[in-house]
């Protein structure tokens, strides 16, 4: 059976809460002009530990450098998200590099998860694969396209760019971006999976994929109905919101499964094993 330490399992019951809560407020400030921009600050906090929890959890170095990286681009998906909705909503022209700074966090997660999974039982001191630094090139020149959008119009083509609300078409670059994270962040998982090596890993390898399931199905929902999902004119999510599942879920998963390595429950080592120590 798997394993959680009490202190572990308290984290993780606490921080799924905070999580619901923040669901929860999403959903219920849209029925007020009140507490707008309350829940990208709560999704900011919940970033904010979890990239905390993982610095004093994961062992390997590099596998937590990149888990963390993942967080701040996690957390920078809100800050964009408070600053284009809420704080330069008058700039046309913020307003567009805003948009575009949003692919940013898109196109550098999955490789941190590909580069991350590349580490999984590997040495710290070990060379990344040409394989993946091959990717990392594409990646910066995806990021490059993508900003310069105003010089192509590769990504964005706007009728106005002073006033978008004519047609704004999704150009060859833009599909270029989506087929791209959907092949690395699927690549990335599939390796991780593979490096279950461990016969405890491969027994649980179901709750990291249970998590990455579900959040990929509300993705290519959103995707296929063409924006949030709504009810009564509520809508149900944002696609911020579901990449932190995605991606702190899917790493959680593995964490809990003991595919990362952790130094949580040492405090219930020492109970059981009767040493006279104290951490």
């Amino acid at each position: 059976m798997l394993h959680i330490s009490k202190v572990e399992r308290n984290f993780t019951i606490a921080f799924l809460i905070f999580y619901a809560l923040a669901a929860v407020t999403s959903i219920l400030v849209q029925l007020t002009d009140r507490f707008v921009g309350l829940s990208s600050v709560m999704y900011g906090f919940f970033i904010i530990g979890w990239g905390a929890s993982v610095f004093l959890r994961i062992v390997h170095k590099r596998i937590r450098l990149d888990i963390i990286a993942i967080s701040v681009f996690l957390f920078g998906l809100f800050i964009v998200r408070i600053c284009r909705y809420f704080l330069f909503v008058h700039s046309l022209t913020i307003d567009r590099y805003l948009w575009y700074l949003y692919y940013i966090p898109y196109i550098m997660m999955p490789m941190l998860t590909l580069e991350a999974a590349s580490c999984v039982g590997k040495s710290e001191r070990m060379k990344t694969p040409s394989a993946v630094k091959v990717l990392w090139v594409a990646a910066l020149l995806l990021v490059a396209g993508v900003l310069s959008n105003d010089l192509h119009h590769f990504l964005l083509r706007f009728d106005n760019m002073d006033d978008y609300s004519g047609t704004v078409d999704y150009n060859w670059l833009y599909y270029i971006v989506v087929i791209w994270v959907f092949a690395v962040t699927v690549g990335a998982f599939i390796l991780l999976i593979k490096r279950c090596r461990l016969s405890q890993c491969r027994k649980f390898w179901y709750i990291p994929v249970i998590t990455s399931a579900v959040s990929a199905a509300l993705i290519l929902l959103y995707y296929a109905i063409g924006g949030s999902p709504e009810i009564g004119g509520i809508k149900l999510y944002y696609i911020q919101e579901v990449y932190i599942l995605l991606f702190a879920g899917m790493w959680e998963g593995f964490i809990k499964i003991g595919l990362i390595p952790s130094n949580t429950g040492y405090s219930e080592l020492f109970e059981l094993s009767h040493i006279n120590a104290f951490l």
